[in-house]
């Protein structure tokens, strides 16, 4: 009787080492290697905004907010200088501005009014330089994200529905790739990005590549699905 004791004993803690080691994931089959159980749920939730990512060319027929925003820095000491297109539902139309500027310590930017129809921007006056439509239409895959390990979650904000995910990402994924080669950026960099959930249908992702030799650039898009009168 004893020794069957001993052995169920052993099993048992054998059992609570194992669960112990995979960072107290449950026995949910569905639970892949690289999550715990809190952080798969959690990154299921982003399942709308993971299909609207995976689309080359973006449906924003039924969007009622979206924005694109480009921010970049030649080292730490240069001026920041911004792109960025916010667009609102009006009627049938997206409309809004192009917003281009810069922050030497003073912030100065110039407007100019855009509307979004037919999948293409619109300037309705004459602008310095058009937005890059690949950031615009930035196509991540869903896939990329369930490879990637996450740095940081959080689930449960004391006073809101906001929950983010942070996710540790290389530089050489064919996205990161395209970017640092159209903005120039040579040398090897360090790579996250975050995703953030707000509830009621709105998402927003936020890219964030600093390379070894100072340069910096973040493109941060955001997209509100939520209907008219929707709270």
């Amino acid at each position: 009787m004893k020794k069957a004791l001993k052995i169920l004993l052993t099993i048992i803690g054998g059992i609570l080492i194992m669960i112990t080691l995979n960072g107290c994931r449950t026995l949910n089959s569905s639970v892949p290697e690289n999550r715990t159980e809190e952080e798969y749920v959690l990154e299921n939730s982003f399942k709308p905004f993971f299909d609207f990512l995976a689309a080359e060319k973006k449906d924003l027929s039924t969007v009622q907010e979206y924005s694109s925003y480009l921010l970049e820095q030649e080292n730490p000491s240069s001026t920041l200088q911004h792109h960025k297109i916010d667009l609102e539902r009006k009627g049938n139309v997206l409309e809004g501005n192009y917003n281009i500027g810069y922050n030497d310590g003073e912030p100065n930017s110039t407007l100019y009014k855009v509307i979004y129809e037919n999948e293409h921007l619109n300037y309705l006056e004459e602008v310095p330089q058009e937005y890059d439509m690949r950031l615009f239409n930035l196509q991540i895959h869903e896939g990329v994200f369930r490879k990637l390990p996450i740095i940081s979650i959080q689930k449960d904000h004391p006073e809101t529905t906001l929950q983010t995910i942070t996710y540790k990402a290389n530089d050489d994924l064919d996205f990161v790739k395209e970017i640092k080669e159209n903005y120039n950026i040579k040398s090897k960099s360090y790579v996250s990005i975050t995703l953030t959930n707000r509830g009621y249908g709105e998402f927003s992702v936020d890219i964030s590549i600093e390379a070894e030799n100072g340069q910096y650039i973040s493109v941060l898009n955001h997209i509100d699905f939520k209907e008219t009168g929707e709270e």
